[in-house]
């Protein structure tokens, strides 16, 4: 009996609204950036956040509509975009730009950046941060 009450006390008290989770977790994100671990997994998220997998996981679906890995992926092309935004062109080095936003693949980077704002990470740059610099020799692609 004491162990029921025990199993239900800790059941209750893991139990946090989906928004509470999910609020956390996104703190969480932005203040420590663990998705910059491109091994962060669903189950090491949740012990950080003090809940478990099935809680967490139902928390960013009810409060997005995506799932962990959408999610992780979207703070990693959000963090992605503040990295071009602080650098020169010269500075980009496409070919291991990827691991630095927490991605272990260029294509993983490619593809997570192009289904979250429709354009390839070049095309982001040259469009967002070369717009108004006039074109010259140094950039005969204009």
């Amino acid at each position: 009996m004491v162990n029921q009450t025990l199993s239900n006390l800790l059941k209750f008290r893991m139990r946090r609204r989906p928004e509470e989770i999910y609020q956390k977790v996104v703190s969480l994100l932005q203040r420590e950036k663990p998705f910059l671990d491109p091994h962060l997994s669903l189950r090491r998220l949740a012990v950080i956040v003090g809940t478990n997998t099935q809680y967490l996981s139902a928390a960013i679906r009810e409060c997005t509509g995506g799932n962990f890995r959408s999610l992780i992926n979207d703070f990693r092309v959000q963090y992605a975009q503040e990295l071009f935004r602080d650098r020169v062109a010269g500075e980009i080095n496409y070919g291991t730009f990827y691991s630095e936003c927490g991605f272990l693949s260029k294509s993983a980077f490619y593809v997570a950046f192009k289904k979250r704002l429709n354009k390839t990470p070049k095309q982001y740059v040259h469009e967002n941060l070369f717009e108004a610099v006039p074109c010259s020799a140094a950039m005969p692609d204009c």
